[in-house]
């Protein structure tokens, strides 16, 4: 592969060397979602960037999330114990932001009120991880 170039892949690869590892919107319906973080950890890459991940101070649940008549099974997480999977998988946070969307200018909230008020979340996360030696 030339360098600079962007592959996308929707299988594991045997091997490979990767810069940059990005799971979009995914984590979150993997219901062994430790063993995806390992297994994508030894790529070895230099970064890894998990976006629209559902954590916070709230703690790590799964639920039925309803989409289009089928129900899937949804995780969400504390923070703190994520990362520290995501740091078991040699990688640390780097940079965290909110993956806000915005319609009719006003900024989207997730649609939890039907959780407790202990398991509810604004938004999802973006979080960029580095690989640690």
């Amino acid at each position: 592969m030339l360098p600079g170039a962007v592959s996308y892949v929707e299988t594991w690869p045997a091997d490979g060397t990767f810069d940059l590892i990005h799971a979009a919107s995914a984590l979150q319906y993997v219901d062994d979602w430790r063993q995806v973080l390992e297994s994508l950890a030894r790529y070895r890459a230099d970064f890894m960037l998990l976006s629209d991940v559902f954590a916070g101070a709230i703690p790590t649940f799964v639920t039925l999330q309803n989409y289009y008549g089928s129900r899937i099974r949804h995780w969400f997480w504390n923070l703190d114990e994520l990362l520290e999977a995501c740091s078991g998988a040699s990688y640390a946070q780097v940079m965290k932001t909110f993956a806000a969307g915005r319609r009719l200018e006003m900024v989207d909230t997730l649609p939890m009120d039907h959780f407790p008020e202990t398991h509810r979340l604004e938004q999802s996360l973006h979080l960029l991880l580095q690989r640690h030696a």
